[in-house]
């Protein structure tokens, strides 16, 4: 049996720190996504980052890779709807310089040429790397569990 020594009190507030720059992360990935800030959106991932969207219905999977692959999604998307994630608090655990995260979300959205209403809600599967700076995400899998649009009143 092995015995690891009791957490420092230096090494809990290291961890609580991690965790609210996680959680930060997070809160600025819906903002900046949803105000079509795509080279803001883009630089909170690793610069060889991978992005996955499961197909859901008719809507077909997605992969993107790399910053400009981001940056040029977030444009697109805000391009034609406008709307906001509401993400539920990250589950997330540290294990030095890596962490996993599980994040419910619900988005609702307004397509611009239609005025359709989109809404959806899933869950994202998220591995964060620990840069130099600060932590960024490596890897984002988004798994939608529900896609609706509904005609403008």
């Amino acid at each position: 049996m092995v015995v690891r020594d009791a957490p420092t009190s230096d090494d809990r507030l290291k961890r609580a720190a991690d965790r609210l720059e996680l959680f930060q992360v997070e809160a600025q990935y819906a903002h900046l996504f949803d105000t079509g800030q795509g080279g803001a959106w883009a630089s909170l991932f690793t610069s060889d980052a991978v992005f996955l969207v499961d197909p859901i219905g008719d809507r077909p999977g997605v992969e993107m890779r790399g910053h400009e692959a981001l940056m040029q999604r977030c444009i697109e998307v805000n391009t034609r709807e406008v709307g906001l994630h509401f993400p539920l608090s990250p589950r997330i655990g540290i294990d030095g310089l890596a962490a996993d995260g599980l994040i419910d979300f619900r988005f609702h959205g307004v397509e611009l040429a239609t005025g359709n209403i989109r809404e959806s809600e899933g869950f994202y599967e998220v591995r964060y790397r620990r840069s130099e700076e600060r932590w960024l995400i490596a890897v984002r899998h988004e798994h939608p569990v529900r896609r609706e649009t509904r005609r403008r009143p």
